[in-house]
């Protein structure tokens, strides 16, 4: 078995030293937003027709501007559920309680 290998420590340039010094103590402005943040407008609501939740993306009216699943999506999965065909996923559809 080979003799034990000690390794020590070694100090960093001094160039990159300053360099990363540099990018911590030199704030970065930034832009200036061209409208008003606002938080999302979100509603989830439960589909009983597909046994599923749905969110929904609102505007500053209220109006839904999108929604996971989307209504196409939805149509979809609420045709399986009358049809009876197979749903994607792991959708187990609506539950009897």
């Amino acid at each position: 078995m080979p003799d034990a290998v000690l390794l020590s420590p070694t100090a960093a340039p001094t160039a990159v030293r300053s360099a990363a010094a540099a990018a911590v103590s030199t704030p970065v402005p930034l832009p200036a937003p061209s409208e008003p943040l606002s938080a999302p407008n979100l509603r989830l609501s439960y589909d009983y027709a597909v046994g599923m939740v749905v969110m929904e993306f609102r505007d500053s009216a209220g109006e839904t501007r999108s929604s996971i699943p989307s209504e196409r999506e939805l149509d979809a999965y609420r045709r399986a559920v009358l049809t009876g065909a197979e749903l994607p996923g792991e959708v187990t559809g609506p539950t009897e309680s």
